[in-house]
Formats: structure tokens, C-alpha cells, sequence
């Protein structure tokens, strides 16, 4: 598990980077990160239901699987050019690079680096 979840931190550290490369999105890691997430959410839900009594079927399971990946696979992107614009406000208001990545990455693990927010 740990080797999972360096991967996991590291895709969250690299796709908040303002100096990352929006191609750094379309990789193997970050992938793998989406997968986890879906299944994790799905595997919740399944449980919720069945927890519940709560009679969901195989349609709505499948329809809920593609929503989730694709508003994941958008909020990387997302994600990233947040941090990218918040960058270049930095820049904008005179502050030197390494200022502005430092204040960019801070302001960005404030929202983010929480324990409910899981990608």
C-alpha cells in the first residue's frame, strides 16, 4: 500500500505544480489514479445501497462509473490550470517565480490536501 500511495502523491503534487506541463495529464499514474477513485466511489456507493436496503441497478452503476471518470479526468485538468492561473496572478503582481509557485502550491493545499479530498 505504501508504494500506492507515493504514486498517489505524487500525481497530486506534479498535477498541482503550476510549472507542470498539461501532457503530464494523459499518463499512466494519473490513470491509474482515476481508476482507483472510481472504484473506490463505486465500492462506497454499493455499500451505502446495500447498507440501506437501497436497490440500485446495473444501468445506474455503469452510468455513475462514466460520469465519475469523466469529471475526473476534467478536474485534473481542472486542477492544473487553476494552479496555473493562480501562477501567473502571482507573476502579474510582481512577485518573482519561486514566490509565486511557493504562494500557488500553498494556496492550492489548502483546498485540496484536505482528509475528504481523495485524488
Amino acid at each position: 500500500m505504501g508504494a500506492f500511495c507515493d504514486l498517489i502523491t505524487n500525481v497530486y503534487f506534479e498535477t498541482t505544480h503550476p510549472k507542470t506541463s498539461y501532457s503530464r495529464i494523459i499518463s499512466i499514474d494519473v490513470f491509474s489514479s482515476i481508476i482507483f477513485h472510481v472504484v473506490f466511489y463505486i465500492l462506497i456507493m454499493y455499500t451505502v445501497s446495500y447498507l440501506f436496503n437501497i436497490k440500485i441497478n446495473k444501468k445506474t452503476y455503469m452510468k455513475v462509473t462514466i460520469f465519475l471518470f469523466i469529471i475526473m479526468s476534467l478536474g485534473y485538468f481542472g486542477r492544473l490550470s487553476r494552479a496555473k492561473s493562480i501562477y501567473n496572478y502571482f507573476i502579474s503582481k510582481g512577485h518573482n517565480e519561486k514566490e509565486s509557485v511557493e504562494l500557488t502550491m500553498s494556496k492550492l493545499h489548502t483546498g485540496y490536501f484536505t482528509f475528504y479530498f481523495l485524488g
